[in-house]
């Protein structure tokens, strides 16, 4: 004769095993107790209304759970069509995209003799140097001639695209001059989603690039002093994040207001030159 019998809880309606010689059922489940009466009681006992039978509950849960699931993959699916969750705007063959700085304020920046220099440490997919960029642009644009920028690559580590992009501005440069360097720079930064190899290829036959050329200069890494003689700069300079600007003595980071940068530039237009 087996010494268990089956019993189900009369409060909550749970399963138990109890001993065959056992008077009281203890129900570990809600801490009710119970006498028992006879030898057995049947198997299966209707639950108290109200109540849930604990062998329902992982059913219940995974069906809850699986519609849950469900809800949010419908819901993402929708958001996704209408475009919510969009974080690349692949740019189409052929497709030139307005500069962030105006070009007249770029060609001013070439002034040589400008009273105030700025370094901009930069990462071409930074979104905050991307934010600055724009920023500079405005400064640009306020002191035609008397500010000139100095673009200075600080790619960074987590950014996958950053050293290619900054290889590719720099072959910009090589082929088409400081005209083409600051209107690569102004495009890679106003395309920052799409600053693989194929994007930056796109980028490049915009300006009128050699495709062949740019190719080569990724294989043989031919700028890549030129990105470590910057990077030096920078830890000498204490710089260790982008965008970091260096406007005389005064270090300004991250993508701050215009008045900001006004503010340096007007103190080191007016600071008296060193005896």
């Amino acid at each position: 004769m087996a010494r268990w019998v089956s019993a189900s809880c009369p409060k909550c309606g749970a399963g138990l095993k109890i001993g065959r010689s056992q008077h009281t059922l203890n129900c570990p489940y809600c801490g009710a107790t119970s006498l028992l009466e006879g030898e057995s009681v049947p198997a299966t006992h209707p639950a108290p209304s109200g109540t849930l039978d604990q062998n329902k509950w992982p059913w219940i849960l995974a069906t809850g759970a699986g519609l849950s699931m469900l809800i949010v993959i419908v819901a993402f699916a929708l958001a996704v069509k209408a475009g919510a969750f969009s974080t690349s705007s692949k740019m189409a063959p052929g497709q030139v995209v307005a500069p962030v700085i105006p070009l007249d304020a770029l060609e001013a920046n070439h002034t040589k003799n400008a009273t105030v220099v700025i370094q901009m440490f930069g990462d071409y997919e930074c979104p905050f140097t991307a934010r600055a960029w724009s920023t500079m642009g405005e400064l640009l644009a306020k002191h035609p001639g008397n500010v000139r920028l100095v673009w200075r690559n600080l790619p960074r580590d987590f950014h996958p695209h950053a050293v290619l992009a900054a290889e590719a501005a720099l072959e910009a440069k090589a082929q088409l001059g400081e005209d083409g360097f600051w209107k690569m720079t102004d495009l890679l930064l106003s395309r920052r989603s799409d600053l693989d190899q194929a994007g930056l290829e796109r980028q490049a036959a915009n300006l009128g690039m050699n495709i062949a050329a740019l190719r080569a200069a990724w294989r043989s890494g031919r700028h890549q002093n030129e990105i470590k003689s910057d990077e030096t700069a920078a830890k000498v300079a204490g710089v260790g994040s982008t965008p970091t600007f260096l406007i005389g003595d005064v270090h300004i980071v991250g993508a701050q207001p215009l008045e900001t940068f006004e503010t340096a530039v007007s103190g080191a237009m007016h600071k008296d030159p060193p005896h």
